[in-house]
């Protein structure tokens, strides 16, 4: 059906690029140069121009020759084809095939090993997150209120729990409402009246709620950390930050996949910043990516590649200006042959996919595209368990309990003390002095021999007695009045005291505020001069109309 005349030779230039060209001799007739290319390419050219009982010779360059193609060579009548193994850019002069490649296409590169996260990292990133700040300054403004509001409640009627004062009072309100909230419940300040037991059941409500939306966030915040593990193909790219080649900038990948892009000169660079983690995928045509692994020696590193291709090839019809890598072109500016060449080869193509001639050679050249892992018995998969934490807490905890059972056994505590030669305490300690003959002979004997008053002297001198009624109603009334002054006395020092403590809890009060607000304008200050020094002329005064 296309028939081509051998006095017009066809030369084919192509790249040494394995997998896809393979050519390690060099020969000079063209049975032998023909016949020294290998891989899955050469193979696929081979068989079309087989069908089409063409003739043709191989021309190797090295691979960073750029491959240009001109217009057929009047004198020898010979026409030129280039064959692409890489994505290029082709002039628009050029008339190119179909792919020659099933798997030509877009792929997703990641890394081989799931990102590690530590959860102390993540805590420690949680802290300053703003859904943590914003969480806690509206906890710490909602607890304040609440903490007011049981204290009006209950000051009055449960005084001993929520103490009148203010300055106390309320500190009990924001513990008992803190304590409420996070449902640990110490017990220790409840409400004992109506009104106050109704507001802290809407409190407790509220409290498990709030909480249950922060944990949600918490939960959302270590999936974000780790997201990047579950990227599968093109379609889970959105929102992460992905590197694409330069060359394919035209295309406006991140358009169609909302990623973050971030543009690479070459494979090179990109898998640089992919093991960096500066990106967290790339985006490359899959022909270039398997040029990279094997010319890289990646694809031979043992124990595996530290990059995968993951998912299928992104389908065509999301990249509708994406042309194929691995195709032949010729020159078609004004030259009917290149388009008659080209799209002979793109059917025979056609015709093989249908009978399965390509998929055959394709699964022949599957090892040699796609490279086996290489493992020996040093590759292990790394253990989940942290070894090193688990022994050192496994002795802490022998440690701790030892101490333990030391600190509450008497006989291993005297076995300590008599192995160290201490002391007990506690001996001889309780022996009183003697006293002297002396000192009992001065003191207790005046005592003894001084002689006592007779009664019945002084009875001239002693008042009349009283009758027993008389000294009831005396001693009723003296207790009556002395416990009265002392109820009257004791309630004087508690008002003097309560006094002290207000005037003491206002004073540093008073300091406080005094100090926050010089922070505040101290940090305002700063602010300001710090921006008049960075933007200086620039600051305007917006003009409000």
């Amino acid at each position: 059906k296309f028939p081509w005349h051998s006095s017009c030779p066809i030369n084919v230039t192509v790249k040494n690029q394995a997998p896809m060209i393979i050519n390690e001799h060099n020969f000079d007739t063209l049975a032998e140069a023909n016949s020294s290319f290998g891989g899955f390419v050469t193979r696929v050219w081979t068989n079309v121009t087989a069908r089409l009982l063409w003739s043709y010779k191989f021309n190797s360059v090295p691979n960073t020759t750029n491959l240009t193609v001109g217009a057929p060579d009047l004198a020898t009548q010979a026409f030129n084809l280039v064959i692409l193994t890489e994505h290029m850019d082709v002039p628009s002069s050029w008339v190119c095939s179909n792919a020659i490649w099933p798997d030509d296409g877009f792929v997703v590169v990641v890394r081989s090993d799931d990102l590690a996260v530590n959860l102390y990292i993540i805590a420690g990133k949680l802290v300053v997150s703003p859904h943590f700040v914003n969480f806690f300054c509206s906890l710490f403004f909602t607890v304040l209120i609440v903490g007011h509001v049981i204290w009006g409640l209950e000051r009055w009627q449960n005084g001993e729990v929520f103490r009148p004062f203010y300055g106390e009072g309320v500190m009990d309100g924001l513990w008992w409402s803190i304590v409420t909230q996070t449902t640990v419940g110490y017990g220790d300040k409840a409400p004992g009246t109506g009104p106050g037991k109704v507001f802290a059941i809407f409190w407790m409500l509220f409290g498990l709620i709030m909480f249950g939306v922060f944990s949600g966030q918490v939960t959302a915040f270590i999936e974000e950390q780790t997201a990047v593990n579950n990227i599968a193909d093109a379609s889970s790219l959105g929102g992460f930050t992905v590197g694409t080649l330069e060359k394919t900038r035209n295309l406006n990948l991140y358009t169609v996949f909302s990623f973050v892009n971030k543009n690479c000169k070459d494979m090179w660079e990109c898998t640089d910043m992919l093991d960096s983690e500066k990106i967290d995928a790339i985006v490359a045509p899959r022909a270039d990516v398997v040029n990279f692994f094997r010319n890289s020696e990646l694809a031979f590193l043992n124990c595996g590649n530290k990059f995968k291709i993951v998912g299928n090839t992104i389908p065509a019809e999301y990249l509708t200006q994406a042309r194929p890598s691995v195709r032949v072109c010729g020159y078609g500016l004004a030259v009917y042959a290149s388009t008659y060449l080209t799209r002979g080869i793109s059917e025979v193509i056609a015709n093989m996919s249908r009978d399965g001639t390509l998929n055959a050679l394709m699964q022949e050249e599957r090892n040699t595209i796609y490279p086996p892992t290489v493992e020996d018995e040093t590759c292990i998969d790394k253990s989940p368990w942290e070894l090193g934490l688990i022994v050192t807490a496994i002795l802490l905890l022998m440690f701790y309990s030892a101490l333990i059972y030391v600190s509450e056994n008497a006989t291993i505590q005297k076995l300590v003390k008599n192995a160290f030669h201490l002391e007990a305490e506690g001996e001889n300690v309780d022996q009183e002095p003697e006293s002297s003959e002396a000192d009992s002979g001065n003191g207790s004997g005046e005592k003894k021999d001084k002689p006592k008053k007779n009664l019945e002297e002084e009875e001239g001198d002693l008042p009349p007695l009283l009758s027993e009624e008389h000294v009831e109603e005396m001693i009723e009334s003296s207790k009556r009045l002395g416990v009265f002054s002392a109820m009257q006395a004791t309630d004087v020092r508690r008002m003097q005291r309560e006094m002290k403590e207000q005037r003491y809890l206002l004073e540093r009060m008073l300091k406080f505020f005094a100090l926050c607000s010089g922070i505040v304008l101290c940090s305002l200050a700063a602010m300001v001069g710090i921006l008049m020094v960075i933007w200086g002329d620039e600051i305007q005064i917006a003009d409000y109309r």
